[in-house]
């Protein structure tokens, strides 16, 4: 068993992790916010590769249609059956966030309700220890958020300075976990305020949380150095978008991915940025490009990921009226913002999701498109970011229920610098991907991609 040392907001967390050798590893570095230089070429592209003497040791890749790459947990092993009753299988899960040591699987409230049992699981965080078998459910813990007075309605969430920050759905609070404390029994669990609508999603950066607002356009950002929480009405620079789904950080910049929030006949494609490190309710501080000037058929997003040097927008649902599956768009962050030229777009497969995307993440090297499934095959969408993005050579599909046939209904990704999580939220197995190694993680990583 090798030790891993992931310095993580300056905090070095040891994390087991199988593999050759015997010596300390450091992977992943402190990109926390304090990095990007006074405009965007100033940063350089940070994405892993595969190795050379100079650099350190060969880095592999999994197969992802190798059987062996994959492994399963139904937890609804978690929860007792009842004298005659099916077990409670969990689903409803939106997100997943890595701690340095656990995953944590986000709830979303949508838990199947079984006869005998209701949904009590219905409050529960799961979480996973990387160091323990995938496949035991010893592995697992369980820690309801009732007490707390929240409903376990999160779509994902980050991690930063041993907190994992759960953005809020429905009429939740914001919630975050201090690592430091016992699981089980909530006692780590704290509200830090309360929140004026749902948010989808959260993104770590300058010593502060941003939470992308899935109702209405009021961004948060959470300083979490003073405790505070600042507002800004995106009406002020874009009327486009009704909602946001997703942000990502990029070192400098939080961006922040629009959405029709479930009007689909809303034309939407405007992508909305604040420079974290100048004054957030300044409207001088924010930006934005409408993809619409790279491609008339783009737009309508769920989720979005950096992976060192491109931030990748994730098309969801329809948008005018066209497959906007078919247009996956990416920026460049070392070109400026406002040129389309720094902007690509591509459709490897018309159709291939008739519901879209929600969600990616990024493994170093490979980014990975969830599709909008709820039941019935999964087509996962890989693209090879060392590749060209308009050549379809570069993009591969691959059905996540091939090796079991209800291993189906995910929404939501982390990576723990090995192994990628498929987070379930219509199904109720999760799914881990053997991905990279050896272990590392992406630049400014904080433990979740949404």
């Amino acid at each position: 068993m090798r030790r891993i040392l992931l310095f993580w907001a300056s905090i070095p967390i040891a994390v087991g992790i199988a593999c050759s050798g015997s010596d300390d590893v450091s992977v992943g570095d402190d990109t926390s916010g304090d990095g990007g230089g006074d405009d965007a070429t100033s940063r350089q592209d940070a994405r892993g590769s595969d190795a050379s003497a100079d650099s350190g040791p060969t880095v592999t890749y999994g197969d992802i249609t190798d059987a062996k790459s994959w492994s399963y947990f139904d937890l609804g092993s978690l929860y007792p059956k009842l004298d005659g009753a099916p077990s409670n299988l969990p689903s409803g899960f939106l997100g997943a966030v890595f701690d340095g040591h656990f995953v944590y699987y986000v709830p979303t409230g949508n838990k199947t309700s079984v006869v005998g049992i209701g949904s009590s699981n219905a409050y529960d965080i799961v979480r996973f220890d990387t160091t323990a078998p995938f496949d035991a459910p010893t592995s697992f813990e369980k820690s309801s958020v009732a007490s707390r007075g929240a409903n376990a309605a999160f779509i994902g969430g980050t991690f930063a300075d041993g907190f994992v920050y759960f953005a809020p759905y429905q009429s939740n609070p914001f919630l975050r976990f201090d690592t430091t404390r016992p699981f089980t029994d909530g006692g780590g669990l704290e509200s830090i305020g309360s929140a004026p609508v749902a948010a989808f999603g959260a993104a770590y950066g300058s010593h502060a949380i941003f939470y992308a607002p899935l109702t209405g356009q009021e961004m948060q950002r959470f300083d979490t150095n003073d405790g505070g929480f600042a507002s800004f009405f995106a009406t002020g620079v874009d009327a486009g978008a009704p909602a946001y789904q997703g942000v990502a950080f990029d070192g400098k910049y939080a961006y922040f991915a629009p959405a029709t929030g479930g009007a689909l006949s809303t034309d939407v494609s405007t992508i909305v940025r604040v420079d974290t490190t100048s004054d957030f309710t300044n409207a001088a501080s924010w930006s934005t490009f409408d993809t619409h000037n790279a491609d008339a058929t783009s737009g309508n997003f769920a989720g979005t990921v950096f992976d060192g040097r491109y931030v990748y927008f994730v098309p969801t649902a329809t948008n005018a009226g066209t497959p906007v599956d078919a247009r996956f768009v990416r920026y460049d962050t070392t070109s400026a913002f406002t040129d389309k030229s720094s902007w690509s777009v591509f459709a490897p497969m018309n159709d291939a999701s008739s519901t879209g995307y929600h969600t990616a993440g990024f493994d170093g090297r490979y980014v990975y498109y969830l599709p909008l499934v709820a039941s019935g095959t999964s087509l996962l969408l890989r693209y090879d970011t060392t590749a060209s993005f308009g050549d379809a050579g570069s993009w591969t599909y691959f059905a996540l229920d091939s090796f079991r046939p209800d291993a189906t209904g995910f929404e939501g990704m982390t990576f723990d610098g090995s192994f990628m999580y498929f987070v379930p939220r219509y199904g109720h197995v999760a799914a881990r991907f053997s991905a990279r190694s050896p272990a590392a993680l992406p630049p400014g990583f904080h433990g979740s991609f949404l």
